[in-house]
């Protein structure tokens, strides 16, 4: 049987690379009192290892070993991960990756700048 279609794997020549990592935002909150007890940040999802809560309300971040043992602090209730946000990571830019030559014809006054460089340079 002869199909029009084929799906054919990519080249090998055309691979693509990623500049950003995947990374998972959890928002964790009660499951009794609906309370918000805190969100964490992962590369894998789901994940039941170690991460480190950042709690709401700007207190400092906790170590925890396993975040679905956690129990509410007002109610003691189970904790759920209410939302799961992926966003992407990207690495930080120095300043000098930045700084690329223009492009275009350069501006009359730096014209003139470089040839009375070069006269004197010549001279």
């Amino acid at each position: 049987m002869n199909s029009s279609t084929s799906t054919s794997p990519p080249d090998s020549d055309q691979s693509t690379t990623r500049d950003w990592t995947v990374v998972y935002v959890v928002d964790l909150c009660c499951l009794l009192c609906g309370r918000a007890i805190g969100s964490f940040e992962t590369r894998r999802w789901p994940w039941f290892g170690p991460v480190v809560l950042t709690p709401p309300r700007g207190q400092p971040a906790v170590p925890i070993a396993n975040w679905s043992q956690l129990r509410c602090p007002t109610c003691s209730g189970n904790v759920y991960a209410d939302e799961v946000r992926p966003t992407k990571l990207y690495p930080s830019v120095a300043l000098d990756d930045l700084d690329v030559p223009r492009r275009g014809r350069p501006p009359k006054w730096l014209v003139a700048q470089r040839q009375t460089t070069r006269s004197t340079v010549d001279d």
